[in-house]
């Protein structure tokens, strides 16, 4: 991950407190659109540069694109995977990758920061920070997270193994 773990745990604090609850019909069309077979969570409640959306792949493969307040649920087979942030080049952020070993019959969560902007000024030097990531989120906080901030976004079809 990209980001220091001073703004890594601020960003998850903010993660959970932030967004209004989503209107029942909305949570309603959500979990109809959900199988039951998820395993991987995927939400962005807030992550820098607010005005861009990112696109997030699976082993290279396309999986859903991600504005403020959203996220998306995938079926991802038992074993190591690579996790990708891509961020459209005029965002100026930067990609994010994270390895991952999901275990049968667990379901994970992940939560999408990034920081972009004027850090501080010293004399005519403009410091910026940028970076972004994933942060583990346990089951019992993801799952609230999302429910508090997030709209659902189909995932592309995401390949498993043996196909």
């Amino acid at each position: 991950m990209a980001l220091h773990g001073k703004f890594a745990s601020a960003a998850l604090g903010l993660i959970v407190m932030l967004g209004a609850s989503p209107a029942p019909a909305q949570i309603s069309a959500q979990a109809a659109a959900l199988t039951g077979s998820e395993n991987v969570f995927i939400f962005r409640a807030y992550a820098e540069p607010t005005l861009w959306s990112t696109t997030l792949k699976i082993d290279g493969r396309n999986v859903a694109t991600l504005k403020q307040n959203s996220f998306t649920a995938v079926q991802v087979a038992a074993g190591v995977h690579k996790l990708k942030l891509g961020w459209p080049l005029l965002s100026a952020q930067n990609n994010a990758e994270l390895q991952v070993d999901i275990e049968p019959d667990k379901t994970y969560y992940f939560a999408i920061i990034g920081a972009a902007g004027i850090d501080h000024v010293e004399g005519n030097i403009i410091y910026v920070r940028d970076g972004s990531g994933f942060v583990p989120v346990e089951p019992e906080k993801g799952a609230p997270a999302i429910q508090a901030c997030c709209t659902f976004t189909a995932p592309a079809a995401v390949r498993r193994s043996g196909d």
